[in-house]
């Protein structure tokens, strides 16, 4: 103790230096240790086409065209309003190792059937991107596969 109290201001100086560079050291390496964020790195993109997803996402509403979805056994089948091509995406929200993405194309009577035996039980978004005449759509709708 006695060794302490015969310290100058310039002992204790660059003792506190020292100790607040630790500090920022730790922290680095605290930081670096977490793990990534799901930070979108492609947001700026999205956003730009943000215009057009909301335009298609309108006219399911003017058009009433909003497709029926029914899961019935290990199927879902789902009812257009008429003859429809376009893309479905089905998006986990536990991981996107699960997602799945598939075509999408209908006859005359707009009816389309997925077999559900591939897919994991529970919550899921689907997300359907379709075109009908020279319209093109868009609907998004959570769904709970059993």
């Amino acid at each position: 103790m006695e060794a302490i109290k015969n310290w100058n201001w310039g002992k204790w100086l660059v003792t506190g230096m020292v100790t607040f560079m630790l500090f920022i050291i730790c922290m680095a390496v605290y930081m670096l240790r977490q793990p990534a964020d799901d930070y979108d790195n492609s947001y700026y993109e999205k956003g730009l086409a943000y215009n057009n997803e909301y335009i298609r996402q309108k006219n399911v509403e003017q058009d009433h065209a909003q497709p029926i979805i029914k899961v019935e056994g290990n199927a879902m089948n789902i009812q257009f309003t008429g003859e429809a091509n376009g893309k479905l995406t089905f998006l986990r929200p536990s991981g996107q190792r699960f997602d799945k993405a598939m075509d999408l194309a209908t006859g005359a009577g707009g009816l389309f059937s997925i077999p559900l035996t591939d897919f994991k039980q529970g919550r899921w978004q689907l997300v359907i991107n379709w075109q009908q005449g020279n319209r093109q759509y868009l609907y998004k709708q959570e769904i709970t596969l059993p």
